[in-house]
């Protein structure tokens, strides 16, 4: 989202971040609902990856990302792709930086 349009629609980047976060929810949702052809054990497959990861594989929201992005980050300096080291809150408005994934 372009700086300019959140800033002149404060609301926007929390409405966004619950429209991803819904999204995201439907799909896992879905992907339970719907039988696979592929998979003969789906739901317990599903349930063991929420166990072993320790739950949500993606999980939205800076405090569950920080240390992905400070790597992230860290990578694209040893790279030459980045100028110089951001932390992670600097790429996202602070209006967001408290959002969590339901």
């Amino acid at each position: 989202m372009q700086k300019q349009l959140a800033e002149s629609n404060p609301e926007l980047p929390a409405q966004l971040f619950r429209a991803c976060s819904e999204a995201k929810n439907l799909a896992q949702e879905t992907m339970r609902a719907i039988p696979s052809w592929t998979l003969a054990w789906k739901d317990r497959y599903l349930d063991d990856e929420r166990e072993i990861f320790g739950g949500d594989l993606w999980p939205f929201g800076l405090s569950a990302n920080e240390h992905v992005l400070e790597k992230f980050i860290g990578y694209c300096i040893q790279q030459g792709i980045a100028a110089r080291q951001l932390a992670p809150r600097e790429l996202f408005l602070p209006s967001t930086w408290d959002l969590v994934d339901d």
